[in-house]
């Protein structure tokens, strides 16, 4: 899950150089050494966005529609030193995938005629020019590339473009800021604490031992290449490089938090999840991102807020609905008994431990009491099945037509264009009940409630 935390850490503040702390400063201020060695210009801007102006020089800037990429030119390592960074040809391809995933967000959201014309151009067009990269550098941006870029940033907006207005850029789009290393991202979160230190204590905390990304800005994040150590008694900046397929989730799920949450920010969390989930399952293939879980038995201390209380007690690897399952959306594994009830396993103890009912759609901090007073096995179990629940969810919208659109297509373009007018909840309530007719959760009749319709579409299932 990807959030911006807030952490009962310890601010740290000054130079690390104790056993056991954290080297946020002493990386942090390598890679801000680097990038202004690099500099070419005076760095102007005021606000968040004044830690881009002091990164940007690093790296290679692989602009993709509404998305960037950030290559780094240079990588720090461990022992403070800096080498060449990962090769172009190799990032290409993840470029490519963040293209492919705005293509994939057109598509959903039911573009048709001439307006589904053109963006599909300009989605030719960005190719094109990607499929110019080399390892010797990023060619130079023609005028009707640049414009194709524009098109595609256009529709990435809260609120979609009014007839005759033109959407003006600002001075990055939707950035992801790549760490090769354990010792970059640490050198990324170390910057940003550095030059926004009025957010230290976001950056500088112990989360950063074992977490793959962190948001830098409201529309940035920093993504690492390579998964943290697997417990504290591991060093800090050992790497365990990502392989291609778990690089490519990683990517798209951060990429589809980068574009809902400024399209429909207003969306409720769970729905913003699963959307990507069920993004990162159609592009990948798969979803066993670190982000939504920790890949040791016993979950951190401390919490981030995310999916309201269920995100601490996420279990990667013991859960049943990790490790292939995602490639069917879930939809065998949370298939309900002929009751109506879904099973709830206890992943400490690696079976299941009861079934519980719905509804669970209703609100965001949802949990069962005969889950909340369980074991912590049972919660991460109940964690690891809402995960799952919310990504199918949104597969059965995407299922589901009104007219000659998708119910998901019809969900996000309400909520993307009526941003600010209710808050999240009832948005989403409002905006399913204009598409379908029907109640979120309020009623066990599925030809009355979508909830308890999308229990009958599971049961259905083959």
């Amino acid at each position: 899950m990807i959030v911006l935390p807030v952490l009962a850490a310890a601010l740290l503040c000054g130079p690390q150089t104790a056993p056991g702390e954290l080297p946020f400063f002493s990386m942090g201020s390598a890679v801000l050494e680097q990038a202004d060695a690099r500099r070419t210009r005076p760095a102007v801007l005021r606000g968040p966005t004044r830690l881009l102006e002091r990164l940007e020089p690093l790296h290679h800037v692989l602009r993709i529609g509404a998305l960037e990429l950030w290559v780094p030119v240079l990588t720090v390592q461990p022992d403070g030193e800096f080498r060449t960074g990962p090769e172009l040809t190799e990032m290409r391809r993840y470029a490519e995938l963040l293209l492919d995933l705005q293509r994939l967000w057109l598509e959903q959201t039911g573009l048709r005629g001439a307006d589904l014309l053109r963006y599909r151009s300009a989605l030719e067009a960005v190719g094109t020019w990607l499929g110019g990269i080399t390892d010797e550098g990023v060619p130079e941006m023609d005028g009707p590339t640049q414009e194709a870029n524009r098109v595609l940033a256009s529709w990435f907006q809260p609120e979609v473009p009014r007839a005759g207005v033109d959407y003006t850029p600002g001075e990055f789009e939707l950035v992801i800021v790549l760490a090769p290393t354990r010792a970059h991202y640490f050198g990324l979160l170390g910057a940003a604490g550095l030059v926004l230190d009025e957010h230290r204590d976001t950056f500088w905390n112990p989360a950063a031992r074992r977490s793959v990304n962190q948001w830098l800005t409201h529309e940035s994040l920093a993504v690492a290449m390579s998964i943290g150590p697997a417990s504290d008694d591991n060093p800090a900046l050992s790497d365990d490089p990502m392989n291609r397929d778990e690089l490519q989730q990683q990517l798209v799920h951060s990429a589809s938090h980068l574009i809902s949450n400024r399209v429909i920010l207003d969306a409720p969390a769970w729905f913003r999840e699963g959307l990507a989930i069920h993004d990162t399952v159609t592009l990948a293939k798969d979803d066993d991102t670190l982000c939504t879980g920790y890949s040791q038995r016993v979950s951190a201390a401390w919490s981030i807020p995310a999916l309201a209380r269920l995100l601490p007690y996420l279990e990667r690897d013991l859960s049943p609905y990790r490790d292939g399952p995602a490639a069917g959306y879930f939809l065998h594994q949370l298939r309900p008994a002929k009751d109506g009830a879904y099973t709830i396993h206890d992943i400490d103890l690696g079976k299941p431990a009861f079934t519980v009912r719905g509804p669970f759609l209703d609100a965001d901090d949802r949990m069962p009491d005969v889950v909340f007073k369980g074991p912590e096995g049972v919660k991460r179990g109940f964690a690891e099945f809402y995960r799952a629940y919310t990504a199918a969810f949104v597969e059965f919208l995407h299922q589901q037509r009104v007219a000659d659109r998708t119910v998901l297509a019809w969900t996000i373009e309400f909520v993307r264009q009526r941003h600010h007018a209710l808050d999240a909840d009832e948005l989403l309530r409002t905006a399913l009940r204009m598409v379908t007719m029907k109640t979120l959760g309020e009623s066990a009749e599925p030809s009355k409630d979508l909830e308890a319709a999308f229990a009958v579409w599971l049961g259905s299932r083959k």
